[in-house]
């Protein structure tokens, strides 16, 4: 055997090595009764897809850029990945993939099929990391590419048949009281200090166009930020969401400085 491959047996060795060090220590951890994956790291994927999607946009049949990939690998570490449940991982599919519906939705892009998403694994990787591709459209061929990659879970979302809900958003002190009508997967409720919004909020602390209120297709709300100036806050908490956030009834709503109890009628 020559130098040259001894030093890239020795390299691939150590690649190795350091993989399993890092599959063992996350073994040791779930042994020890480690946790799920936190909140603010759903977050950041969940921002990473909308990323990915806005990126990854091609122009339309009239030339508009407004085609959004509909298929989104999501690849976790090995340590992310160990610390999930089947049920973790089939409910963090479910959560990405209405994440990614409702950015496709709220903005008005198109897809060539339902919006469907994997989550996966990739144990060579210390980040995780998102991959979105095209069903292909009419008169297309599909294309494909064979890896070593596991999925180990799914989840898709699609326009249901279920009917209407009725809500309400309640300001401070009971007033004002505005009622929407929500259908799930239909159109998103608009809030901003623009006239034309079904909310419209007339305070200087809310933009123009600063929030929508959408129902995903397993019946929650779900709110998402529009760029804001001043954001968009749930529940007393100092940050304002990044992206989006499911709601639920009795959940307080802060456009700016305008907060909204949300109510279920």
């Amino acid at each position: 055997m020559s130098d040259g491959d001894e030093g890239a047996l020795e390299r691939a060795e150590g690649l190795f090595k350091k993989v399993l060090e890092r599959i063992g220590s996350s073994v040791d951890e779930k042994l020890a009764g480690g946790g799920r994956l936190k909140s603010n790291v759903v977050g950041r994927l969940a921002a990473a897809v909308e990323d990915e999607i806005e990126s990854r946009l091609r122009s339309d049949g009239r030339g508009v850029r407004r085609l959004a990939p509909d298929r989104v690998a999501v690849l976790l570490t090995y340590e992310q990945n160990s610390e999930l449940t089947d049920s973790d991982r089939k409910a963090l599919a479910a959560e990405l993939a209405a994440t990614a519906y409702e950015y496709i939705e709220n903005r008005r892009y198109k897809t060539n099929a339902r919006v469907y998403v994997e989550v996966g694994t990739d144990i060579f990787a210390r980040f995780p990391r998102i991959e979105v591709s095209f069903s292909p459209g009419p008169g297309e061929t599909a294309d494909g590419s064979a890896r070593d990659i596991r999925s180990t879970a799914a989840g898709a979302v699609k326009r249901p048949d279920s009917a209407e809900s009725h809500w309400r958003l309640v300001g401070t002190g009971g007033k004002p009281v505005v009622k929407v009508t929500i259908v799930p997967g239909g159109e998103p409720v608009t809030i901003g200090r623009a006239s034309g919004n079904r909310v419209h909020i007339d305070h200087a602390s809310v933009s123009k166009f600063h929030a929508t209120i959408t129902m995903a297709g397993d019946g929650r709300l779900r709110v998402s930020d529009l760029s804001s100036s001043n954001g968009t806050f749930v529940n007393g908490e100092k940050t304002p969401i990044a992206g989006s956030r499911i709601i639920v009834p009795d959940d307080t709503v802060v456009f700016g400085d305008v907060p909204f109890r949300i109510e279920r009628l």
